[in-house]
């Protein structure tokens, strides 16, 4: 027999136990599930140096701050700490969370019924029902080399720490947040590194004494609403614990970079060739954005210290004048390769139509065609902070204000 629900949530990250707290206060009964703890991917799917992009002054939920703020506000959290205080938090709300409880298939009942969610732990009915399994679901690792079974391969996410991966050079492939920092994880531990890189916009982690997201709240950066979604959309790269991402800085310390991978023929990997263009690239976009921060300073008179070093130039290396296009595995002495690839989302088990044609989540800031069907926690939801931690909140209360204005006639005739 089902188990009959107001509101189903799904997952308990952030954005789920943030809903659950809006739906607590506006007084809809609800459950969460989660197939495995209370934000679980802190603590599973993060390496032991990592530190979070945002810092501890930003790292508060609502009603709740985060304790170190106060004694070391421009200090990062750990994903120990993240994960710690997630579950705090969730103890806190008294968040009615089942964990251990996987949703195996999500269908609806007829065209206007309740939706039907088969579970690892039964079958629960509800009229509505909040997806929040995150933006980080499943690691993209690309075909090239998965028949190479002597050569250890590892996600970012499945990455802890160096002593961990097999002797031998080290092949870090992407050059997003996550790349950058294992690949300095790994120089520091005195390890050889090979930084595979694509395109991407670099910003400075800090500038005039102020944390890089100082300067995008203030020029209201963080708030660009999804509309106005550049076009360009590689990654933008300045890591977390508070050191700026400079590639021209890493090959002068030692890291061999190389442009994007492309094909693999035996034990010979090649890259393209534009690995200046894409550096470029990179450095156009972080002046851009000192200039954007320096004109902000003028036009407020704030009194910020002069950061001269911010514009420092690092000199090409050699991998960088002369790149590498070809590689040879065995010659280089590569033992690991690290996929720091990306994230896709899988909602096979939404036995909806929620995808356009070309694989696109179909919604609104969250709200999609389904009547009572909503996302939360997406990229991009609304506006550009919609996945950090600080940012859910936006995204939330619109979703739990329209949830509570479907009563109680929607329901009453879903219901029949």
């Amino acid at each position: 027999m089902a188990q009959i629900i107001d509101t189903l949530v799904v997952g308990a990250g952030q954005a789920g136990l943030l809903m659950s707290q809006a739906l607590t206060k506006r007084g809809i009964p609800h459950i969460v599930l989660e197939r495995e703890a209370v934000a679980h991917r802190w603590r599973t799917q993060r390496w032991d140096s990592l530190k979070l992009q945002q810092p501890n002054w930003l790292s508060h939920l609502p009603d709740t701050p985060y304790p170190p703020a106060e004694a070391d506000p421009d200090g990062f959290p750990t994903a120990r700490e993240m994960h710690d205080f997630l579950n705090g938090f969730a103890v806190s709300i008294g968040a009615p969370v089942r964990t251990g409880v996987s949703v195996d298939r999500l269908q609806r009942l007829g065209e206007d019924g309740p939706f039907r969610a088969e579970t690892s732990g039964g079958v629960i009915e509800a009229d509505n029902v909040v997806i929040a399994t995150g933006a980080m679901q499943v690691p993209v690792r690309p075909e090239l080399l998965r028949h190479r079974g002597d050569i250890q391969q590892l996600t970012a996410g499945d990455y802890r720490n160096p002593g961990e991966l097999a002797d031998g050079t080290v092949l870090v492939v992407g050059g997003g947040n996550s790349g950058c920092q294992i690949a300095e994880d790994l120089l520091r531990a005195g390890r050889r590194v090979i930084l595979s890189l694509g395109r991407h916009r670099r910003v400075p982690r800090r500038y005039r004494g102020k944390d890089i997201f100082w300067w995008f709240r203030e020029t209201g950066i963080l708030r660009t609403p999804v509309e106005k979604m550049p076009a360009d959309m590689s990654p933008i790269v300045f890591a977390g614990g508070g050191n700026t991402i400079d590639m021209r800085r890493f090959a002068h310390e030692g890291i061999i970079l190389t442009g994007k991978l492309t094909a693999v023929e035996g034990d010979v990997l090649t890259f393209t060739g534009d690995l200046g263009d894409t550096l470029a690239h990179g450095d156009a976009f972080y002046r851009q954005m000192l200039d954007r921060f320096d004109a902000l300073q003028r036009e407020r008179g704030l009194d910020l210290p002069e950061d001269a070093e911010a514009r420092r130039v690092w000199p090409d290396a050699p991998c960088i004048t002369h790149p590498i296009r070809q590689l040879h595995l065995r010659d280089a002495g590569v033992g690991s390769i690290i996929w720091a690839t990306g994230y896709r989302s899988d909602y096979r088990w939404i036995k909806l139509p929620i995808a356009s044609e070309s694989g696109a989540l179909r919604h609104r800031k969250g709200v999609t065609e389904i009547p009572g069907l909503y996302f939360i926690g997406l990229h991009w939801q609304s506006n550009l902070s919609s996945s950090f931690v600080f940012g859910v909140q936006h995204d939330v209360d619109p979703i739990a204000d329209e949830i509570a204005a479907r009563q109680p006639r929607e329901r009453c005739l879903a219901r029949g």
